[in-house]
């Protein structure tokens, strides 16, 4: 924790196409359909990984209709795991719907933070509060809305859509992506793991940090293979 930043991880991730291959290989394996076996590629369902139920897309179905999932917020597909239809849940409160919306304009959509931070641990399960924002498309239009503004450029200004910069938000520099230029080259950006475009903050291009040491690259490595490309998360659990 002492020695790097989470974003110093995703960018040693983005920057390594070998570290890239050899994790998404690793992690990438077809699903076995047990109480439900998806229809079509594109169908969202639920997938029980690594001891949670997670939203998931269907990426392909196999000659058989075996399916291939991408699991949200992991690299790659996964193996042996059960599927199940989108279920909903008991009735959402009015409360419940403001600390959701309230952890969505706080955070964003890192869910497992909203469910610790907002007070959901003993009502909800993270995967509800994602399928609750997904299924509500007022909250959607309102959360974004309220996160959707242009980047003051400071130290650096971007050249074109598209480019990877780095932007201080919520306290800590994290990886964005150009979302637009304006008529007067004015930068909107998307920041990796939040809703729509931010405000007020500063820029600047990707830095390379000091040299990576075997060691750190075998643990980043392992925190992959384990908890995907949740950075905040390796960061605490890898040393």
């Amino acid at each position: 924790v002492d020695r790097r930043q989470p974003i110093e991880l995703q960018q040693k991730f983005e920057q390594n196409p070998e570290l890239r291959i050899r994790t998404m290989q690793q992690r990438s394996y077809s699903f076995i359909p047990h109480e439900y076996r998806p229809k079509k590629k594109g169908e969202r369902v639920e997938a029980f990984v690594d001891g949670a139920w997670r939203l998931a897309t269907v990426h392909k179905l196999d000659k058989k209709n075996h399916p291939y999932l991408n699991v949200d917020g992991y690299l790659g597909e996964f193996t042996n795991t059960k599927i199940r239809q989108i279920k909903e849940g008991r009735k959402w409160t009015d409360d419940e719907l403001r600390r959701l919306e309230d952890g969505i304009l706080r955070y964003g959509k890192d869910w497992n933070t909203i469910w610790q931070k907002m007070d959901f641990v003993d009502r909800r399960q993270p995967i509800e509060l994602q399928q609750k924002f997904e299924q509500n498309p007022e909250l959607r239009i309102r959360t974004m809305q309220q996160r959707s503004y242009s980047f003051i450029p400071h130290e650096y200004r971007p050249k074109k859509k598209g480019e990877r910069v780095e932007a201080f938000v919520d306290g800590a520099w994290r990886l964005a992506t150009v979302h637009k230029l304006d008529k007067k080259n004015h930068p909107y950006l998307n920041v990796d793991g939040y809703l729509g475009e931010f405000t007020n903050t500063k820029i600047r291009q990707i830095k390379e940090g000091r040299k990576w040491t075997d060691d750190e690259l075998r643990r980043l490595e392992d925190g992959i293979l384990r908890y995907g490309k949740d950075w905040n998360t390796i960061w605490q659990k890898m040393d």
